[in-house]
Protein backbone atom coordinates (compact mmCIF):
# COMPACT_ATOMS: atom_id res chain seq x y z
CA UNK A 1 0.00 0.00 0.00
CA UNK A 2 2.50 2.81 0.62
CA UNK A 3 4.22 1.98 -2.96
CA UNK A 4 0.78 2.71 -4.56
CA UNK A 5 0.39 6.01 -2.22
CA UNK A 6 3.70 7.36 -2.43
CA UNK A 7 4.05 6.88 -5.91
CA UNK A 8 1.64 5.49 -8.37
CA UNK A 9 -1.00 7.95 -6.53
CA UNK A 10 0.96 11.26 -7.10
CA UNK A 11 1.42 10.82 -10.25
CA UNK A 12 -2.17 9.67 -11.52
CA UNK A 13 -3.05 12.91 -9.92
CA UNK A 14 -0.63 14.90 -11.65
CA UNK A 15 -2.34 13.66 -14.76
CA UNK A 16 -5.90 13.76 -13.74
CA UNK A 17 -5.27 17.48 -13.31
CA UNK A 18 -2.96 17.95 -16.03
CA UNK A 19 -0.23 19.88 -13.28
CA UNK A 20 3.37 19.95 -14.52
CA UNK A 21 5.22 19.22 -11.22
CA UNK A 22 8.84 18.20 -11.78
CA UNK A 23 9.88 17.44 -8.62
CA UNK A 24 6.95 15.34 -7.53
CA UNK A 25 7.09 13.74 -10.48
CA UNK A 26 10.87 13.11 -9.79
CA UNK A 27 9.91 12.25 -5.52
CA UNK A 28 7.13 9.89 -6.76
CA UNK A 29 9.38 7.83 -9.22
CA UNK A 30 12.60 7.68 -6.95
CA UNK A 31 10.29 6.46 -4.35
CA UNK A 32 8.86 3.46 -6.88
CA UNK A 33 12.86 2.75 -8.06
CA UNK A 34 13.99 2.49 -4.80
CA UNK A 35 10.91 0.24 -3.79
CA UNK A 36 11.67 -2.50 -6.15
CA UNK A 37 14.17 -4.02 -4.00
CA UNK A 38 11.53 -4.87 -1.26
CA UNK A 39 9.61 -6.25 -4.01
CA UNK A 40 11.55 -8.19 -5.24
CA UNK A 41 12.88 -9.84 -1.50
CA UNK A 42 9.29 -10.56 -0.73
CA UNK A 43 8.86 -12.48 -4.04
CA UNK A 44 12.13 -14.31 -3.45
CA UNK A 45 10.41 -14.88 0.17
CA UNK A 46 7.20 -16.10 -1.74
CA UNK A 47 8.68 -17.93 -4.01
CA UNK A 48 11.62 -20.09 -2.35
CA UNK A 49 10.30 -20.62 1.34
CA UNK A 50 7.80 -23.49 1.42
CA UNK A 51 4.55 -22.99 3.24
CA UNK A 52 4.48 -23.23 6.79
CA UNK A 53 7.84 -22.12 7.60
CA UNK A 54 9.05 -20.44 10.40
CA UNK A 55 11.46 -17.08 9.34
CA UNK A 56 14.02 -15.57 12.12
CA UNK A 57 16.24 -12.91 11.42
CA UNK A 58 19.90 -12.44 12.97
CA UNK A 59 21.22 -8.99 12.42
CA UNK A 60 21.17 -8.90 8.39
CA UNK A 61 20.66 -12.85 7.44
CA UNK A 62 17.36 -14.36 7.25
CA UNK A 63 16.91 -18.18 8.16
CA UNK A 64 13.62 -20.51 7.47
CA UNK A 65 12.71 -23.74 9.46
CA UNK A 66 10.35 -26.17 8.35
CA UNK A 67 7.42 -26.70 10.77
Amino acid sequence: MPLLVMSVLPLVLLAVTQTASGWLAYISSFNALCACGDLLFAGMVLVQIPPGAILRNQGWKTYWQPR
